[in-house]
Order: C-alpha cells, then sequence, then structure tokens
C-alpha cells in the first residue's frame, strides 16, 4: 500500500487528500553513510575534552577549539545533509533534491525512466540499506545512485505500481 506525504518527512495515512506535491515514497540515506563523519567526530570530540583536562592558560584553550568546533559543524553539516537530500517518487516524476544553501533538484518523467534497479552487498544486507540505481531515457541520457538508501524496495514498488496504473489506463 502506499501512503501520500505533503511534506517529504510527515506522512498521512488518514486524510486521503491530494495536495501540492505528492511524494508516494521518499528514500532518505541509511544512518550508516554518515558512520565515518562520526567517527571523525568522536576522534574530534575525544581529543579536544581529553586537551581540556590539562589546559591551564588561554592559548590552551584556543587549541581545544580547533578540535571542538569542527566536530559541532560536522555534526550539524550531517543533520541538514540528512534533512536535506532525498529521493521521491510521484505518479509524475522521480524527484532528486539535496542541498539547503545550493539547493540542486532534478526531476525526471516517470515516462523518460528506463529502469529501476537495487544493488546491494554483504554489509548492505546487513544493516538493510540498499543503492537504488535510475536509468533515465531521457535527452541527457543520464543515471544516478541513490547510496544506502532505507526503503529502496517500497520506491521500486511505487514505481512498479505507478507504471501497472500507466498500462491500464492506455
Amino acid at each position: 500500500m502506499i501512503y501520500w506525504a505533503r511534506e517529504p518527512d510527515s506522512y498521512d495515512q488518514e486524510e486521503g487528500t491530494v495536495k501540492e506535491k505528492n511524494y508516494l515514497v521518499v528514500c532518505r540515506h541509511h544512518w550508516s553513510c554518515y558512520l565515518f563523519r562520526g567517527l571523525v567526530t568522536v576522534v574530534l570530540l575525544f581529543l579536544g575534552f581529553g586537551i581540556l583536562t590539562v589546559v591551564d592558560s588561554m592559548e590552551d584553550f584556543i587549541i581545544v577549539l580547533l578540535f571542538i568546533v569542527p566536530a559541532i559543524i560536522i555534526i550539524l553539516v550531517s543533520l541538514v545533509d540528512y534533512k536535506t537530500d532525498y529521493l521521491a517518487i510521484t505518479p509524475y516524476e522521480i524527484v532528486r533534491h539535496a542541498g539547503l544553501l545550493y539547493v540542486k533538484s532534478k526531476s525526471t518523467p516517470i515516462d523518460k525512466v528506463q529502469d529501476v534497479s537495487i544493488k546491494y552487498d554483504f554489509l548492505d544486507r546487513i544493516f538493510k540499506c540498499y543503492d537504488l540505481k535510475i536509468d533515465n531515457a531521457g535527452t541527457e541520457n543520464m543515471t544516478y545512485v541513490f547510496n544506502r538508501t532505507r526503503n529502496a524496495n517500497e520506491f521500486v514498488a511505487a514505481y512498479r505500481e505507478i507504471l501497472a496504473q500507466k498500462a491500464m489506463s492506455d
């Protein structure tokens, strides 16, 4: 069953109305995409707070800030990246959206999509995240991959359901 969503973050199952841009399925990156950033952040915070315990002057405190401030920036960038980077499917197009200040948004009409496939390896099976590959037959003839997403199966099912509905209406 497919649920309509008014915003990429809020799914409304009870109200059957369709407003504005209607996302059938929204794919976001899996938390494992941010694992390396998290490890770097933990190391920076560990070093920063470790040095902070032996700080005895203001000059040493500035050195501590060189570890803690980048860690905080990495955390904020990861949160913004998670919230603004998504792949969504509507009944008419597939939308790839990324960015907060410099927004990059690409859309491909459903009619121009040649194939939507899922790729995964051993670690992806453990984490239950998959790479979603979309082949586009448009004028640019491009293929794009949305790496390590949680609900790739729902995305492919929604795509196939849209194709089936279009075939029945033709």
